[in-house]
């Protein structure tokens, strides 16, 4: 956030979707934005009130921070996709389209391909700084598992995605990292790296041009992943690229 401005944030129904804006006119689509790991509802908030009037946005909110901070944390990926599923088949209306960064676009592109496998449509999914499934990711980069919180803390400070005041605040960096590294494990579900799979949507695959974890390259290769138009494109900026292109990215989601 900034400007010290409080982004709206709802519970809905459902403990694991909070909206983040409301559709201010009858809504045509929603966009479901899911977090990266050690985030929470609030992380993509900016980019939610770039969507425009006529798209209602929410956000995963995962057990273990936020409003569900006294929640044991996921042990398996399947721990946050089987739920979400469940409650976007019983809560999300019409159109849907999935964003995720990093190890939302884990939970985003097992999301999709459960949804689809059970009927539900989906309109477009959106990975942005994320390997697709089925290529291997480097090791000790990538979202790749890291156990020590020695490893986490030096990954995250490369990456830029610790603010200052986190790292200030040392019983506050505790516990970041206890849910960093816990959200790391979960990755090891991701598909086995050399097995395609497919899923039926649109797919546009966004990255920094600075990303060294996910570079361009990686980014093409999501075109494998879809029976339907592909598209990629980076952006100034490295992992957390998005935090400085808020209006190009929500254009690209309204435009699915």
């Amino acid at each position: 956030m900034t400007g010290g401005t409080l982004l709206r944030q709802a519970p809905t129904a459902s403990p694991w979707l909070y909206e983040l804006k409301a559709a201010t006119q009858a809504a045509t689509s929603t966009v479901l934005m899911l977090p990266h790991a050690g985030g929470s509802s609030n992380a993509l908030a900016e980019l939610a009130q770039e969507l425009p009037g006529s798209v209602r946005v929410l956000s995963g909110q995962y057990p273990g921070r936020g409003p569900r901070v006294a929640e044991p944390l996921a042990p398996a990926l399947s721990d946050l996709v089987e739920p979400l599923a469940a409650a976007v088949t019983q809560h999300v209306a019409g159109p849907l389209v999935v964003f995720g960064h990093s190890l939302g676009a884990m939970v985003g592109w097992q999301l999709v391909r459960l949804l689809e496998s059970r009927g539900r449509g989906v309109r477009g999914f959106m990975p942005a700084s994320c390997h697709p499934p089925h290529v291997a990711r480097p090791a000790g980069g990538g979202e790749v598992p890291l156990r020590e919180r020695s490893e986490v803390l030096a990954f995250l400070r490369r990456l830029g995605g610790l603010p200052e005041e986190v790292l200030d605040e040392p019983e506050l960096l505790d516990l970041v990292l206890d849910v960093v590294t816990a959200d790391f494990a979960v990755t090891q579900d991701y598909p086995t790296p050399g097995r395609v799979r497919r899923i039926a949507c649109p797919v546009m695959a966004i990255g920094g041009e600075d990303d060294t974890d996910v570079p361009s390259d990686q980014l093409r290769r999501w075109a494998d992943c879809t029976d339907a138009q592909a598209d990629w494109r980076t952006f100034g900026g490295g992992h957390f690229f998005y935090q400085e292109h808020l209006t190009e990215i929500a254009g690209l989601l309204a435009s699915f």
